[in-house]
């Protein structure tokens, strides 16, 4: 108790993965993690902390905290929320943070929950080389196999 539920979340993430890891089955291969919706987040910074990580595919996820705190109608959970996160970085920075890791952002959202336009997420996320932008969240075993 206590402990923001994203917290939970990214040390259950980053202890999986570091299990993952312990196991001589799978010590060298490369991991890729693959989130949707409101799960997203905190894949994302599950891989800020665990470098082993090596790449990331985000479905439908949130574009930053800053379009959620510039709507007065949101459409993502508190659950996900930190408090005064805002005042430290946003989303775009802990994406460029995770360099030269790949990143792939499918349909991403903003903060009432409308599609963003990739523009407008390339924009946002000018800092970081390392992030592609798709305009659908596809979730198809096709997609997921080709990470």
């Amino acid at each position: 108790m206590g402990k923001p539920l994203l917290g939970q979340r990214v040390t259950d993430l980053v202890a999986v993965v570091r299990a993952l890891r312990t196991h001589p089955a799978c010590r060298d291969l490369r991991i890729t993690l693959a989130a949707s919706g409101h799960l997203s987040l905190p894949t994302l910074f599950a891989a800020a902390v665990e470098p082993s990580i090596a790449a990331l595919y985000l479905a439908g996820g949130l574009i930053s905290f800053r379009s959620v705190a510039e709507t007065e109608v949101y459409e993502h959970p508190r659950a996900n929320f930190l408090s005064r996160i805002l005042r430290h970085t946003d989303l775009p920075q802990v994406a460029s943070s995770l360099t030269p890791r790949r990143m792939i952002l499918a349909g991403p959202v903003d903060g009432q929950g409308r599609a963003a336009r990739a523009e407008e997420v390339r924009a946002l996320y000018s800092d970081a080389p390392n992030v592609e932008v798709r305009p659908t969240p596809d979730w198809t075993e096709e997609v997921l196999a080709s990470l």
